[in-house]
């Protein structure tokens, strides 16, 4: 019955954000705004390709998620998704180098569980840097094991775009966003432990039964 009712609240509210959704007039501001992240994202993604990087789009995605409404919170979320991205990407790393697959797909479980766990807990934009460490984990070490991607080179390709995504939507839109003039609001929702550990729970087996997965296909004989 809990389920249920949570499932059917979760739905309503859904709908209810579907609703107040509208899609943003074609003023001049709006398309100033537009403009400067098509500059940021062309200057990232210019950048990665003079310098020879694997994969250029990485270097765009920082510009859409970095950009917020007020200076203070862009920052913090541009220094929270390059200190997640590098710790993710190093404990990617290191279990590649050190562990056996099992070992691995542990490492990934826990890191992702933990990231979303945390992030959870905290419900502002601090959370960032937990969300990117738990994604970053997974971007390196499914290619490495899936694909036979050197993992060494994916991580630093995968930090370097992150920089010059960052660098260029916060150089390009610094002086156009505005201060905030109060207080970052607390968490909008009550933290739940159920929820929490259900979250934790789920994304442990998905991420940790997809490492075994990707491994199994590629490796037979180390998952044997």
């Amino acid at each position: 019955m809990r389920a249920g009712r949570f499932f059917t609240a979760r739905a309503q509210a859904n709908v209810a954000a579907i609703h107040r959704f509208q899609v943003p007039a074609l003023t001049s501001s709006t398309l100033a705004y537009a403009a400067r992240l098509f500059l940021a994202a062309t200057l990232a993604l210019t950048a990665a390709r003079l310098l020879g990087l694997t994969n250029i789009y990485w270097a765009a995605m920082p510009v859409w998620v970095v950009i917020q409404p007020h200076r203070e919170d862009m920052a913090l979320r541009a220094v929270l998704r390059v200190a997640g991205t590098l710790v993710g990407a190093s404990i990617g790393i290191a279990a590649l180098t050190w562990l056996p697959v099992p070992g691995i797909a542990l490492t990934v479980a826990l890191t992702a569980a933990i990231g979303v766990g945390i992030a959870y807990r905290i419900g502002t934009h601090w959370a960032y840097g937990f969300t990117l460490m738990a994604i970053t984990i997974g971007v390196v070490v499914m290619p490495a094991l899936g694909m036979g991607a050197d993992a060494i080179p994916l991580a630093l390709d995968r930090v370097a775009c992150t920089l010059l995504g960052v660098i260029s939507v916060t150089a390009v839109n610094w002086l156009f966003t505005p201060a905030r003039r109060a207080p970052m609001p607390p968490r909008p929702n009550p933290h739940f432990v159920q929820q929490l550990w259900l979250r934790m729970a789920a994304v442990a087996v998905l991420t940790g039964g997809a490492t075994l997965i990707d491994a199994h296909f590629t490796h037979p004989a180390a998952t044997a």
